[in-house]
């Protein structure tokens, strides 16, 4: 997978959530919270998504297991879908990037409830395409 997150620190340790048995995860995809403690995202576009978190490990297609550690806190790696400036919220966007929150409806943003979609605050600057670092805080 392009653009997987690669975590650089532990801050707490991954939760057990229920995935679909017929769904493939790799080991640092973003997930989306689809129901209570039930984590989904393969093929979607995950922006303005409510994130489950990023899958600690690979989940293989038809393999009868339906639970995946996910990380909800940490420091990782991620890929940039536009211009992040250090200290901005960011948010899942699709094929598995982050993105910098919008500030408002106005500059173009679609999504109701902007506060719920933030996954955590960037640690570094990014330009689109560049990989940089968060803090995950769901």
């Amino acid at each position: 997978m392009a653009n997987e997150a690669v975590l650089r620190t532990e801050l707490a340790l991954p939760i057990q959530m229920t995935v679909n048995n017929s769904q493939a995860i790799e080991k640092g995809a973003f997930l989306r919270l689809f129901d209570p403690r039930v984590a989904s995202g393969a093929g979607i576009d995950l922006t303005g998504q409510q994130c489950a978190g990023i899958a600690a490990g690979e989940k293989i297609l038809n393999d009868g297991v339906t639970t995946l550690a996910i990380y909800r806190d940490g420091v990782f790696d991620v890929h940039a879908s536009g211009a992040v400036l250090i200290g901005d919220a960011v948010m899942m966007a699709e094929a598995n990037d982050v993105m910098s929150m919008p500030n408002s409806a106005a500059s173009g943003a679609m999504i109701a409830d902007l506060s719920s979609k933030r996954i955590g605050t960037a640690l570094e600057a990014a330009t689109d395409n560049e990989t940089f670092q968060i803090h995950l805080r769901i």
